[in-house]
């Protein structure tokens, strides 16, 4: 508990201002309370926490398809995935990954590059799996 003090006193040295007991029962009380006080005042520091937060869901959105594959390798067939959004996944990441990249802006290259990687991934177990016909 001491150790847990200590801490707490370090990160938060005037905790007694935004949180509402005496001694830290642990970090997991008090660190909610610090950081709703804590306003961004800077344009800065705002955008850069917008663009993290969108390249994070961008990056999820375009590896969730991936967790397809386990289906496609499994049964060795690509009934599963989707051919036209697939291709039109592997273009419109490829066209914003190049957006980025003449803009030099990260927050627009570095999320789009998964979703290229995952539209060629996928079009190669087209390629390896071909769907079969059914009679």
């Amino acid at each position: 508990m001491a150790l847990l003090w200590s801490m707490e006193t370090r990160l938060y040295p005037n905790h007694s201002q935004c949180c509402w007991s005496s001694p830290p029962v642990n970090l997991y009380v008090h660190i909610p309370c610090r950081l709703q006080t804590e306003v961004i005042t800077s344009r800065t520091v705002l955008v850069d926490r917008l663009g993290l937060a969108g390249a994070g869901i961008t990056m999820l959105m375009y590896a969730s398809p991936m967790m397809e594959l386990v289906t496609v390798i499994r049964t060795k067939s690509t009934r599963s995935i989707s051919r036209p959004l697939t291709v039109a996944t592997f273009f419109a990441s490829s066209l914003w990954f190049y957006y980025g990249y003449l803009l030099q802006d990260p927050y627009v290259q570095v999320p789009n590059f998964p979703g290229i990687i995952s539209s060629i991934v996928r079009l190669y177990f087209f390629w390896r799996y071909p769907v079969e016909k059914v009679a």
